[in-house]
């Protein structure tokens, strides 16, 4: 791994859930490298895999589910030596001093996120004094400037009010407060958008690119939005059945998307100026159920261009450009 210019790589990750005598396959094999300083998108259908396996980064999984191999290596300081949050113990102090202070997670539901009886300068405040060693008073000035600096208004009485008395927007920002209050060198952001209209959409993902330019904060954006991962990424993996089907830069993949599955989702995809007449593609068939353990191509059922090769195992991930990877026998992939 290249601390300098990398400061997450995650390589053949297996996250697993036990339920009842089933076993459900959430994340298979997952291979991802983050770039230092640059917006990481991850897209996929829902229950693709995508939050699940940003939970494991973090370690913060059910108690049935299980890391069933795989390495996740983090870098926090550049040319310095990665730690394999893999191996650490999800409850031990290892791993709860780096959630919040190095990596940080904004979920995506932040009506149930925030504790209704605490003050939003309460509960930012808690992430601080947990990781940093200031008193009460600095703590109190950091957090109005932060609140300020993420655009709301009257910092000072917003400061003592309670989550009821904010919009959605402004919950969601109070969520990247206590994301970012600690300054990690990771923010993950999953599905920040979510419940949000688009105008406040634009506002919150535009907070984040900010924060990453005057930070220097890496950023991963966990979204099904094509649309989302056009306007603010900068590389982006495509996931489908807990595996990453294809990965590169923005450019590439939108101008040069090499899976059947990638190409599917960037038609799905409106383009301004498309006449009316023109109806937008959809992905026939369903996702499979995630219980059944696979032993080729999980998109094959779904693949117009599936092969006999395609029945009989899984494509591996190979290099159609630089820095280009797709996993795919229609395209090169050998088993």
């Amino acid at each position: 791994m290249d601390t300098q210019n990398t400061i997450l790589q995650i390589d053949h990750l297996k996250t697993r859930f036990k339920v009842g005598k089933k076993t459900v396959y959430a994340v298979n094999d997952v291979n991802l490298s983050v770039a230092r300083g640059h917006v990481q998108g991850i897209v996929g259908e829902s229950g693709c895999g995508k939050s699940v396996t940003m939970r494991t980064v973090l370690q913060l999984l059910s108690p049935n589910a299980y890391i069933a191999g795989g390495d996740i290596l983090f870098a926090p300081e550049p040319g310095g030596d990665a730690i394999d949050l893999a191996k650490m113990d999800r409850y031990g102090e290892e791993m709860r001093a780096i959630r919040g202070q190095k990596i940080a997670m904004i979920f995506q539901n932040p009506m149930a996120s925030l504790n209704p009886v605490y003050t939003i300068g309460s509960q930012i405040m808690e992430n601080l004094l947990l990781h940093e060693k200031v008193d009460k008073e600095e703590a109190k000035k950091r957090i109005i400037n932060l609140l300020a600096e993420l655009g709301i208004p009257e910092p000072e009485q917003r400061y003592n009010e309670y989550p009821h008395q904010f919009s959605g927007g402004m919950k969601q920002r109070v969520m990247i407060a206590i994301a970012m209050i600690c300054n990690p060198g990771l923010l993950i952001a999953d599905e920040p958008t979510t419940a949000l209209d688009v105008t406040i959409q634009a506002q919150i993902l535009r907070l984040m690119l900010e924060l990453r330019e005057h930070h220097g904060t890496s950023v991963i954006i966990v979204t099904h939005n094509m649309g989302i991962i056009a306007e603010y990424c900068d590389d982006v993996a495509v996931m489908y059945m807990g595996r990453v089907v294809e990965s590169g830069t923005v450019r590439q993949i939108f101008q040069n998307p090499q899976h059947p599955y990638t190409r599917a989702l960037v038609r799905c995809v409106p383009v301004p100026g498309m006449p009316k007449t023109n109806d937008l593609e959809t992905i026939s068939g369903s996702t499979p159920d995630a219980s059944i353990a696979f032993d080729h191509c999980e998109f094959e059922p779904r693949c117009k261009f599936a092969t006999e090769a395609c029945r009989k195992g899984f494509p591996q991930a190979v290099e159609c450009e630089p820095g280009h990877m797709v996993s795919c026998f229609a395209r090169g992939g050998q088993s």
